[in-house]
């Protein structure tokens, strides 16, 4: 091997090692202070195309903070939400859903360093009622497994239920799962009841297929459901000229086919007020013969 080949192969060696090796900046400071009071939310308003600034009016108008924070636009329609203080970020979180023109908005606790892209945007925060729990079924445990019905458990309203036994829990509810309203638990053996559950701020659902988003606005159920066949109108026989004005030439009215003459005596009026205006006005009255159907009427 000659001296350039081996200084080559050394050069690309040291390269190689070079790029599998990393920097340990830990000891630098400037940093560490500021993320440790630092919180994030990320947050997918459900709206079509959000526009960053219509969303940092909003969220400073609705939100009652005790320090500041800031919006950024990331891809794929989400904002980064930083937060000064981390109690702020948990009262917001508490007081959703939040709305962006008439659409809910998904909020997730981010821990500022997992790639944005990878969490799952699904889930909705919710407070729900829950009535018609039988009084001996009113503990913590129990209550804990009811509300998994209405979605994930993530807390008790503890004031409301220590001061009223009335049972407020907050949950988390994947958007693409429906809603149960009420339902038909087995609580224990002979222990049957049906609880009821009312989502608070919940807005607009598809009477469908109880979802409160359609990616497309279309309701996929909705869209497969056939159209209901159409329903012939029987002919009206009490007055059967009704709709035929133009049928009638000459004092004799066709129909199905037969022309029949218009002849006296006087039984119903044909047109309505507005025909009066144009037209003569036409009274008829219908008659039965063995073949054919006979009219009678008369002009004035």
């Amino acid at each position: 091997m000659s001296s350039i080949d081996a200084v080559t192969a050394s050069f690309a060696t040291s390269l190689a090692l070079a790029g599998n090796d990393f920097v340990d900046i830990t000891k630098k400071e400037g940093g560490a202070q500021r993320r440790a009071t630092q919180s994030y939310l990320l947050a997918k308003p459900l709206a079509p195309k959000p526009v960053l600034n219509d969303l940092r009016q909003l969220f400073r108008r609705i939100w009652v903070l005790e320090a500041g924070f800031r919006i950024q636009q990331r891809a794929e329609d989400r904002f980064l939400i930083s937060f000064d203080l981390r109690q702020d970020r948990n009262k917001v979180l508490r007081g959703c859903p939040w709305r962006y023109q008439k659409a809910p908005a998904i909020l997730h606790i981010f821990d500022g360093v997992s790639p944005i892209h990878q969490l799952p945007m699904t889930d909705l925060f919710f407070w729900v009622r829950i009535t018609n729990v039988p009084s001996d079924f009113e503990e913590r445990h129990t209550i804990r497994n009811i509300a998994s019905v209405a979605g994930k458990f993530l807390e008790l309203d503890d004031k409301l239920f220590n001061a009223t036994r009335r049972i407020r829990v907050r949950v988390s509810h994947d958007i693409s799962k429906p809603f149960h309203f009420k339902k038909t638990l087995k609580l224990e053996t002979n222990v049957i009841a049906e609880i009821s559950f009312f989502f608070e701020n919940l807005g607009s659902k598809c009477d469908v297929c109880h979802l409160i988003f359609h990616e497309n606005g279309l309701c996929p159920l909705a869209a497969q459901v056939a159209p209901a066949p159409p329903v012939e109108k029987t002919p009206d026989i009490t007055c059967p000229l009704l709709g035929f004005a133009n049928q009638i030439v000459n004092g004799t009215f066709t129909f199905q086919g037969v022309t029949t003459p218009i002849l006296p005596p006087v039984s119903r009026m044909l047109f309505g007020p507005k025909e009066q205006i144009r037209k003569p006005i036409i009274i008829l009255c219908m008659c039965y013969a063995p073949r054919t159907l006979g009219i009678a009427a008369t002009r004035s």
